[in-house]
């Protein structure tokens, strides 16, 4: 462990091959109706998915990014089963829009939250 000085903050980073890593955070805005809405769909795990759907399309600066098996284990999704089920009832919700490359992570897209 290696503390770190930023400004007047004191940051405690771990050296991983010679880089700094600092604790990961969920970029924002989000919509507290599409996470209300996700975390009330049945199955376990949709909003386990849905608060990795949001950090992965954060991390790839667009509207979209891939969502990969690696990324979702941070989240406790470990069953790639978990994850297409946890997907299928997003987008059967209207909160994503998945589309499924060959071979492939699915490129997610997150979608505004509606009423209905």
């Amino acid at each position: 462990m290696v503390v770190f000085y930023d400004g007047n903050e004191r940051i405690r980073a771990r050296l991983v091959n010679g880089r700094r890593t600092r604790n990961w955070f969920l970029k924002g805005p989000v919509e507290g109706r599409w996470l209300t809405k996700a975390a009330n769909l049945p199955g376990g795990k949709c909003l386990h998915v849905a608060l990795a759907i949001h950090h992965a399309v954060a991390l790839s600066k667009g509207k979209s990014g891939p969502l990969t098996s690696k990324h979702l284990k941070k989240f406790g999704v470990t069953d790639r089963r978990q994850k297409y089920r946890a997907l299928k009832d997003l987008e059967a919700a209207g909160l994503i829009r998945v589309t499924r490359p060959s071979s492939k992570s699915p490129l997610v897209e997150i979608l505004a939250a509606t009423d209905g």
